[in-house]
């Protein structure tokens, strides 16, 4: 019982095949022994506060309270290191879970960074190609007016010389066909006296027929009406 109740007192106790001689070392041992003395428990004389039998441990009441002191002291102090040791546990266990939490609300942010970085550089690489279709349309739209007006440009410049060729042409041309106007012009004035004859003969020689054709007309008319008389006269008679 002895062992049982202050064994908290040595430090460093081996294992032995009695209890008594686990009793002896643990009262020879320093510790217990300077407790002992400087509480007044061991006079120097000798042991007279405590004797050892063969199964138990005799001692005086005031070292029984001193090693009770002791081992009081000994186990607040043992508590006090086991709260400490248990709230630093529960203290770090709590750490562990508010930096897990930290640790996974990070990763929620940088994930949430992330993808609006993403979204972010994806917006720019569209505009930057919108940006880059738009320039291009209007490099291929300037180059298609460039190039027309380059070939309006060709176009009147080849033109120039076929065209002066034209203009002179046509004034020869021009004044080729007055020439012969006033040519059949002057032909036409000189020989008008006997065109104006020719038509005039022609005029009269048609209404000459014409009247000559209607007097036998009427000369056939005239005749046949005189044998339908003379028939009619011949059936009277």
């Amino acid at each position: 019982d002895f062992c049982c109740e202050f064994r908290c007192l040595e430090t460093a106790l081996c294992n032995f095949t009695t209890e008594a001689e686990e009793a002896k070392l643990l009262l020879k041992s320093l510790e217990a022994r300077n407790l002992l003395e400087s509480m007044g428990g061991i006079s120097p004389a000798g042991k007279t506060h405590w004797a050892i039998g063969a199964s138990r441990v005799f001692l005086k009441q005031e070292p029984v309270n001193i090693l009770r002191a002791e081992r009081a002291r000994i186990r607040h102090a043992s508590a006090t290191r086991l709260q400490a040791a248990q709230r630093s546990h529960a203290a770090m266990m709590a750490f562990l879970r508010v930096r897990h939490g930290v640790v996974q609300l990070q990763a929620l942010v940088r994930g949430a960074a992330a993808r609006g970085e993403a979204w972010r550089h994806r917006r720019e690489r569209a505009a930057t190609l919108l940006e880059a279709g738009m320039r291009l349309f209007i490099a291929r739209h300037r180059q298609k007016v460039m190039l027309k007006a380059v070939v309006a440009a060709q176009s009147w410049t080849r033109s120039l010389q076929p065209r002066q060729t034209f203009l002179h042409t046509k004034t020869l041309l021009q004044k080729l066909q007055r020439w012969w106007q006033s040519v059949r012009q002057r032909r036409r004035w000189r020989h008008l006296r006997q065109n104006m004859t020719r038509v005039q003969t022609t005029w009269r020689g048609f209404q000459d027929r014409k009247r000559v054709f209607a007097i036998r007309v009427a000369a056939f008319q005239l005749r046949r009406a005189l044998r339908v008389l003379l028939r009619i006269r011949k059936r009277n008679l």
